[in-house]
């Protein structure tokens, strides 16, 4: 009898064993599926709301991509370089947010060293620019991830017209935001 419950037991541990593999699979596959959904739905819709941003705009990225084509095909491949701005800070007329001061620190990315030089010659025209620009901004809008990438957009948009027309080329290939207070 000893020995028929000695089977019994090992018998049970084995098919104990089974169901635990079994139920950590169907859990794996279950988080699995859980991870991917997630990432898909947060993925779309954060390109679907920039793009309803700028429905009636064409998207800047493909223009500079072409710009950026005929630099590399002129200067050769070089690696971008990188200027920071000090923080700019504006009042803002925005009664709806309750937000009055707005301060935003940008980054400037041009193609080689000499153009990153001429950007930094030309620091007080990209400031102008950049004031003007951020005081005509509502805090709400600036909130959403299409609110920045709109601002980053118009942002590039605007120093390259102010450098192409004082300098003859547009020295700034992007500009990326480093941070937003509002306060």
């Amino acid at each position: 009898m000893a020995e028929d419950d000695l089977d019994l037991d090992v018998q049970q541990k084995k098919g104990g064993g089974k169901k635990i593999l079994i139920f950590a699979l169907i859990g794996v596959l279950v988080l699995g599926a859980g991870v991917t959904t997630t990432v898909l739905l947060l993925g779309g819709g954060d390109d679907a709301a920039a793009d309803e941003a700028d429905d009636d705009e064409e998207p800047p990225k493909k223009h500079v991509k072409k710009k950026k084509k005929k630099k590399k095909k002129k200067k050769g491949h070089s690696t971008p370089n990188f200027t920071d701005l000090q923080p700019i800070v504006v009042n803002l007329n925005d009664p709806d947010s309750g937000v009055r001061f707005l301060q935003v620190a940008f980054t400037l990315q041009t193609g080689s060293s000499a153009d990153a030089d001429k950007v930094k010659t030309y620091l007080p025209v990209i400031r102008h620019h950049l004031n003007l620009l951020l005081s005509s901004q509502k805090f709400n809008d600036l909130k959403t991830r299409a609110g920045k990438i709109k601002l980053q957009r118009t942002a590039l948009k605007t120093l390259q017209k102010a450098l192409e027309e004082i300098s003859g080329e547009e020295l700034v290939e992007q500009v990326y935001i480093r941070s937003i207070v509002g306060q």
